[in-house]
Parts: structure tokens; C-alpha cells; sequence
């Protein structure tokens, strides 16, 4: 899911549709814009280089590598490019956490829901146990 978080985030920085950021188009625009989603994928998530590229535009892993030592070069370079990937980084950042911080609310709603049946259920088995005994 950090790889969509990623290019979702870098299309709407660079204000490129994702469908035109995935599109294997050479436009220079557009190729540093799928260069920076692949580096950030490359440097945030744990994924290999290869699935990356292919979440990316459908790239081999040799792509993403090259995509990779471009940007790198570009953040030795280029300050204006600099400054931009560090906003972006922040973005990103941010909308990786709060994914995360809702899926663990939501997991934690669905443990919650889990206990609370669980000890409904054992309140009802203690009833008709009781209830028996009485009878009985």
C-alpha cells in the first residue's frame, strides 16, 4: 500500500494525472516524476527493486536502479530539485503515517469487537450453566 501512497502523492505534487505518471512516456516531466515515486519506493518500503517497477509504470528492476542513481545525482545538483524532494518526502511521510495510524485504529475496533463477543459469548455459556444448575 506505501508504493500507491507514493505514487498517488507524487502525482498529485507534480499535478500529473497517475494514469499519465504510469504511462511509458519519455516526456522529461513526466519520466522525473516516475523517477522520484521509484526512488521514494526504493528508499521507504521494503520492497525489491523489481516489484517496484512494476507497481511503477511496469519497469524491470534495472529501471527503477537507474531511476534510483538519477535522482540521486539531481539531489547533489540540482537545489531547487533539492527542495522540492524534501516537501515531497514530508508529504509522503505524513500520508504513510496516518495509513498506518487508521489501519491500527481499525485493527484495534476489530480486536475490540472480537473480545467483546468472546465475552458475550462465555456471559451466555455462565448463564445457561447457571440456569441448568438451577433446574436441575
Amino acid at each position: 500500500m506505501e508504493i500507491e501512497i507514493i505514487k498517488q502523492a507524487v502525482s498529485e505534487y507534480y499535478y500529473i494525472p497517475l494514469d499519465i505518471l504510469l504511462h511509458p512516456t519519455r516526456k522529461r516531466k513526466i519520466v522525473q516524476a516516475r523517477q522520484t515515486a521509484m526512488y521514494f519506493a526504493n528508499k521507504i518500503t521494503k520492497r525489491s527493486s523489481s516489484y517496484i517497477g512494476q507497481r511503477i509504470g511496469q519497469k524491470d528492476h534495472a529501471t527503477v536502479l537507474h531511476a534510483y542513481k538519477t535522482i540521486n545525482n539531481l539531489l547533489d545538483t540540482d537545489k531547487d530539485y533539492f527542495l522540492e524532494h524534501n516537501e515531497l518526502y514530508l508529504i509522503i511521510k505524513d500520508k504513510i503515517e496516518q495509513y498506518n495510524k487508521k489501519r491500527s485504529e481499525e485493527s484495534k475496533n476489530i480486536n475490540n469487537n472480537k473480545k467483546y463477543r468472546h465475552n458475550k459469548l462465555i456471559s451466555n455459556m455462565n448463564r445457561r450453566k447457571h440456569y441448568k444448575n438451577k433446574t436441575s
